[in-house]
């Protein structure tokens, strides 16, 4: 592995999708400085100036974004799930819609999200490998530049060059077998959601991810679906009738167009991606958008 000057300093400002590439320049001899989740840190102004790199995940939770203004002699890698350009640019993605669109979930009649446990971090490996050469041209360089990584462009692309260990799961019918993958998926997840799962859909093998983050989203999409109760008002109560909801959620969607009702919900502000058929799922390239500061 080449190394970098110790006096290449990165500013980690991203979330979990590139956690890798953060880890992979401090192993290559960056210093990597990740300030507090806070716009008001009075250090940020003296990080920006001296950073080489700067890395975003725009609209992730808990990451920061700024614009390439507060550090213009910069490198910017600035990743979102689809990218900034095209039908999906402002959809919303956590690892669950970014798996699906790149067919790494499995769909089935279950409301149940059957994500195996490491199957994010692995993808976003992947995304990390085009991360990382798109951020070392650009350094070797010396020109400030701004690049956009479309997240699921570049596991695409990856995925479809070299044998993934992404393990997919396949459901099993029977409350052990949803007992176990409620249980990955509570440490897999950092939030909880209800619903958060893949969902059937019309079609022999569509499916949707659907997943509802907060009360201000599941108004609207009880609204959508017709599922008000005041049982279900807060998140709690929702946690506790996860199982219920969620196959009312099953109900609501069996019959609907994945595409069409993934575009519903997202104008709602809730996040819904169809799942990708990984077999038919032809690799796109990587949107790896360079523009001048």
């Amino acid at each position: 592995m080449s190394k970098l000057p110790p006096h290449f300093k990165v500013l980690d400002l991203a979330g979990e999708p590139l956690a890798q590439v953060a880890q992979k320049l401090t192993e290559m001899g960056a210093t990597v400085v990740k300030p507090s989740p806070a716009r008001d840190d009075p250090h940020l102004d003296e990080l920006f100036q001296s950073a080489d790199l700067i890395l975003e995940t725009p609209d992730w939770p808990g990451s920061l974004e700024f614009s390439p203004a507060r550090a213009p002699r910069a490198v910017w890698l600035k990743a979102t799930p689809f990218g900034i350009d095209g039908p999906r640019s402002n959809w919303r993605a956590s690892a669950l819609g970014i798996l699906a669109a790149c067919g790494l979930l499995p769909t089935g009649e279950k409301p149940e999200c059957l994500v195996q446990r490491g199957a994010a971090k692995t993808a976003y490996a992947l995304a990390s490998a085009e991360a990382m050469t798109a951020v070392l041209s650009a350094a070797a360089s010396g020109r400030p530049q701004v690049i956009h990584l479309a997240i699921v462009d570049a596991i695409k692309s990856h995925s479809a060059r070299e044998d993934s260990q992404l393990v997919q799961r396949r459901t099993t019918s029977g409350a052990e077998d949803s007992a176990t993958d409620r249980s990955i998926l509570s440490e897999y997840s950092p939030v909880q959601a209800v619903p958060y799962g893949v969902f059937p859909c019309k079609g022999e093998k569509r499916g949707i991810a659907i997943a509802c983050w907060s009360d201000h989203e599941w108004l609207h999409l009880a609204t959508i679906f017709g599922l008000h109760d005041h049982r279900h008002a807060n998140q709690a109560q929702r946690m506790n009738a996860r199982a219920h909801i969620e196959s009312l959620v099953a109900c609501a969607t069996r019959d609907r167009d994945a595409e069409a009702l993934a575009r519903q919900l997202q104008y709602a502000g809730i996040e819904a991606v169809p799942v990708a058929d990984r077999s038919t799922n032809s690799p796109v390239h990587c949107t790896l958008a360079p523009e001048a500061i």
